[in-house]
C-alpha cells in the first residue's frame, strides 16, 4: 500500500513524503526508527481504488457489527488499539470502509483519540457508536465498551430482517398480482375485444367493465404513469415539511394492525438504546439524547425530548414518562422497578427483548393473515376476468344452437 506522510524531528521539523509498505504499523515503526514522529498519514488510492470506494460508498449495520464484535475481541486478547485496526483492515472486503478505519488509525498516530476519529464520520458511525467508545475510553474498558456495541447492533439488524422477511412473501405475491392484470389489461383483453366488436353482439355488462377498463388503461398509459410519477414527488416534497411529516407519522401509530407494530419497535428500539447506553456508562441526560435521535418518528422524538428536559430539570424518569399516554404503562412499571433497584439498564434491556418478542408475534400474525387474503383476491380477480371474457363467447355459442 503506498502511504503520503508527514512526520517531525526532534527539533520540529517537519518532513512529507510517500512511502510503499505493507501496512501503517509498519510504515510508523520505520519512521520512529529514523527518529521522526509521525504528525498525519493517509492511504493515496490508485484510480481502480478509488472508483471502486467511488461506488460503495456505504458501510452496512451488519459490517460494524462484525467490526465491533473482532475489535471487542482482539482488544480483550490484550494487543493495543492500533495493532489491532491495522489487523482488521487487512482482511476488509469493504474498501471504503477499510480507508476509513486507516484514517481513523492515522489520527490516532497523529496524537488523536478512537472516539474523535469516529466523530469525522458520523454518516458511517452513528452518535451511540462514538459515545460508547468514548465512555470505554474514559474507563479504560474499551473492548467491553465495543462488545456492547456490536449486540446492540445485532439486535437492531435481527429485528430489522424480521420486519423485511414478514413482508418478504406478500409482496412477491403482490407484485406477482400486478404482473398477472397488467398482462391481461395490456395483452389479452384487447385482443377479446376486438373479436367481440366484429361480432357486432352486445356484451354483457360484466364484460363492458372489463374491455373499458383495459380501453381506458391503453389510451391513457402515459398519464397513468405520468400521476403516478408525479404523485410520488409530490408525496417525498410534502413529507420534508416538518408539520406534515409529523402529522403524517402520528397518523401511522394509529392504524389498524400496522399502528400497534410501529408503536413495538419504536418503543423496542428507544429502550435498547437506551439500556445500550446506560450499560456502557454514559449518563441518563446523554443517553436519552442520543436513544430520542435513533428514534425515526418525529411524534416519539417530541414526546422524548419533553421527558429528557424533564429529567435535566431533576425529575425521576418514571415521573417525566408517566404523564405521557403514549407510554405504555408497562414501560412506566419497568422503569420504575429499575430505578427502585439500580437495574435501569438490565429493566430496560427486558422491556426491550419483550416488545421485539411482540413485533415476531405480531408480524408472523399479520403475514398469515395476509397471504390467504392476496391469494384469494388473485383468484377473484383472474376469475372475473376469465367470466368476462368466456360469457360473450358462450352467448353466442348458445344462440347459434
Amino acid at each position: 500500500m503506498e502511504f503520503k506522510y508527514t512526520a517531525a524531528d526532534k527539533q520540529g521539523k517537519r518532513v512529507t513524503a510517500t512511502a510503499i509498505v505493507d501496512s501503517m504499523p509498519l510504515l510508523v515503526g520505520h519512521l520512529r526508527q529514523q527518529g521522526l514522529t509521525p504528525v498525519s498519514i493517509e492511504v493515496l488510492k490508485t484510480g481502480a481504488m478509488s472508483t471502486l470506494t467511488l461506488f460503495s460508498r456505504s458501510v452496512k449495520v451488519r459490517e460494524l457489527a462484525v467490526f465491533s464484535r473482532q475489535l471487542s475481541v482482539i482488544l480483550k486478547s490484550g494487543i493495543v488499539l492500533t495493532e489491532a485496526l491495522a489487523t482488521i483492515t487487512e482482511d476488509m472486503e469493504n474498501i471504503y470502509f477499510r480507508d476509513t478505519i486507516l484514517d481513523i488509525l492515522a489520527g490516532i498516530y497523529a496524537g488523536g483519540s478512537f472516539s474523535e476519529g469516529l466523530l469525522r464520520y458520523p454518516r458511517i458511525f452513528p452518535e451511540i457508536f462514538s459515545s460508547l467508545v468514548k465512555t470505554g475510553e474514559e474507563v479504560g474498558d474499551l473492548g467491553r465498551a465495543l462488545e456492547n456495541l456490536a449486540r446492540y447492533m445485532e439486535d437492531y439488524e435481527n429485528m430489522r430482517e424480521k420486519v423485511v422477511t414478514a413482508f418478504r412473501y406478500p409482496m412477491l405475491v403482490f407484485g406477482f398480482m400486478v404482473v398477472i392484470m397488467s398482462v391481461m389489461v395490456l395483452l389479452i383483453i384487447p385482443r377479446f375485444s376486438a373479436m367481440f366488436i366484429n361480432a357486432g353482439s352486445r356484451l354483457p355488462l360484466l364484460t363492458r367493465i372489463v374491455v373499458g377498463t383495459s380501453s381506458f388503461a391503453l389510451n391513457n398509459a402515459a398519464a397513468s404513469v405520468a400521476i403516478l410519477l408525479g404523485s410520488w414527488v409530490l408525496g417525498w416534497y410534502l413529507l420534508t415539511v416538518f408539520r406534515i411529516r409529523f402529522t403524517w407519522e402520528y397518523c401511522q401509530l394509529n392504524l389498524p394492525v400496522f399502528g400497534p407494530i410501529i408503536r413495538k419497535i419504536i418503543l423496542g428500539r428507544f429502550c435498547r438504546t437506551l439500556s445500550t447506553l446506560l450499560m456502557g456508562g454514559v449518563n441518563i441526560v446523554v443517553s436519552l439524547r442520543v436513544a430520542n435521535e435513533a428514534t425515526n418518528n418525529l411524534f416519539f422524538r417530541q414526546v422524548f425530548e419533553d421527558v429528557r428536559h424533564d429529567v435535566i430539570s431533576g425529575v425521576a424518569l418514571t415521573e417525566a414518562i408517566k404523564p405521557y399516554p403514549e407510554i405504555p404503562r408497562l414501560l412506566v412499571r419497568m422503569v420504575a422497578i429499575g430505578e427502585r433497584s439500580g437495574n435501569l439498564d438490565e429493566m430496560l434491556t427486558r422491556t426491550a427483548d419483550y416488545y421485539e418478542e411482540e413485533v415476531s408475534l405480531s408480524l408472523n400474525k399479520m403475514t398469515a393473515m395476509i397471504e390467504p387474503l392476496l391469494i384469494i383476491f388473485i383468484g377473484i380477480v383472474v376469475l372475473t376476468v376469465a367470466l368476462a371474457l368466456y360469457l360473450p363467447i358462450f352467448n353466442l355459442s348458445m344462440a347459434v344452437h
